[in-house]
């Protein structure tokens, strides 16, 4: 059994699992990090984060489990 998180990812509630938070969050701040002298960096990482909760939404249609850290598991 995993850990699950709750985390609002543009604007959006999710439940996923310490392994997804941590490669999420590493992804994020490595976004900041890369965007941190464009002009509307902030706005930059907010659109990204609004697509990845679309991709997230998309993705768990009708689907009880949460996102987790590995490619093709079942989130149990």
């Amino acid at each position: 059994m995993k850990k699950t998180l709750t985390v609002n990812l543009g604007g959006t509630v999710f439940h996923i699992d310490e392994d997804a938070y941590r490669l999420l969050d590493n992804y994020l701040s490595n976004l900041k990090i890369h965007f941190r002298k464009e002009a509307g960096a902030d706005e930059i990482i907010d659109d990204i984060e609004r697509r990845i909760s679309e991709l997230f939404t998309e993705k768990l249609a009708g689907r009880s489990d949460c996102p987790h850290g590995k490619a093709g598991g079942t989130g149990a």
